[in-house]
């Protein structure tokens, strides 16, 4: 196994041979893992502001290059596997900018594109022919710029039966006490959710919603301890419910937001940071959000509300500049980024991910 540091050889395939505590995984599994850039505070995040969390632009002054570090998964402790995810990452002082023991680290799982992806469910967008070496080499692009910024990004195998698959974060939330699997609300996705629990469960406690409940991961917008639920076509009353008394002992707050513009609440709002909010707001009902400053999607590009926050980067659909003027002229740094291909599968930023701290 090569260990060159140059981004094209930052993804990796893992060994076959899988230790007992981590589940058994194809060996086209990878892992993508980045040393933090020293000024990069990323791995002090605290956990209750992971979503969003905005840092200045000066948090990365003088950042020194990355070093890509394989990391294997063919430790005989779960422990071990662990410690392999954190090392070489490093977090940095508030005070200095020496080192500091590390708090939290980044985690990120998510799936390669399926070759049976054109066959996709859609709901708001018209189906368009898919070219799936492009998908994936966008995806690819996705999965690379995560580690970039310090993400160490666990990538599961495609699933070929399953066309949906790689669009992880629907069937389940991780939170910082537990992780919750979800009924997918169509049925033809519903089988997503067995493999991901199993990625999930040497991170997480795991808590399951049962059927006749429907609730889908990108209807959830979690800002601090709050999780604002869409109420959709693929998220419905009893899904919510559900939810809150799981979450309700952990000190969670659940607040119903109806929706009716589009598939999912994350498709029309998302949290950058800073107490401010992307979003079409004619998607969705405004009144839980009355406390928070926004930014309005321009009226020309009205699917550019999804975008991806990781500490002071926003990631950003390339395809919306006009919104992504809007969000810079906010005081947001932004990364834009080409996922038009897999827009086509009705496809945000935030979707293709599930980030977590370990």
């Amino acid at each position: 196994m090569s260990h060159s540091p140059s981004p094209e050889n930052a993804r990796r395939v893992y060994p076959q041979q899988s230790p007992p505590s981590i589940p058994p995984a194809s060996t086209s599994d990878t892992l993508w893992s980045a040393a933090l850039p020293r000024g990069f505070r990323g791995g002090s995040t605290p956990p209750e502001h992971l979503e969003g969390q905005r840092r200045s632009a000066t948090s990365c002054t003088g950042a020194a290059p990355l070093r890509y570090t394989p990391v294997r998964r063919c430790h005989p402790h779960r422990e071990s596997f662990l410690a392999a995810l954190v090392f070489g990452a490093a977090s940095i002082s508030p005070v200095s900018n020496a080192p500091a023991k590390i708090a939290h680290v980044l985690t990120a799982i998510t799936r390669a594109v399926s070759p049976a992806l054109a066959q996709c469910e859609l709901t708001f967008v018209e189906r368009q022919p898919v070219d799936l070496a492009k998908a994936q080499q966008q995806h690819t692009a996705y999965e690379r710029l995560l580690a970039k910024l310090g993400i160490h990004v666990h990538s599961m195998a495609a699933e070929p039966e399953l066309p949906d698959s790689m669009f992880v974060e629907d069937p389940a939330i991780v939170l910082d006490e537990l992780a919750v699997i979800l009924p997918l609300g169509t049925k033809s996705r519903q089988p997503e959710a067995e493999s991901l629990a199993k990625a999930l469960a040497p991170f997480r406690k795991l808590a399951y919603i049962a059927a006749p409940a429907a609730i889908e991961g990108g209807d959830v917008l979690r800002i601090d301890r709050t999780l604002y639920v869409g109420q959709t076509t693929r998220t419905n009353a009893e899904g919510v419910r559900q939810l809150a008394a799981i979450l309700g002992p952990h000190n969670y707050r659940v607040v119903p937001v109806p929706v009716t513009g589009c598939l999912h609440l994350k498709s029309a709002v998302t949290y950058l940071g800073g107490n401010t909010l992307l979003a079409n707001r004619l998607w969705f009902d405004n009144a839980p959000f009355a406390n928070f400053q926004w930014i309005e999607v321009d009226p020309t590009e009205p699917h550019a509300a999804n975008a991806l926050a990781i500490a002071d980067t926003v990631i950003f659909p390339a395809s919306f500049p006009k919104t992504r003027a809007r969000i810079e002229a906010a005081g947001f740094l932004v990364t834009p980024l080409d996922i038009s291909e897999l827009q086509k599968a009705e496809s945000g930023l935030t979707c293709s991910s599930l980030i977590f701290t370990t």
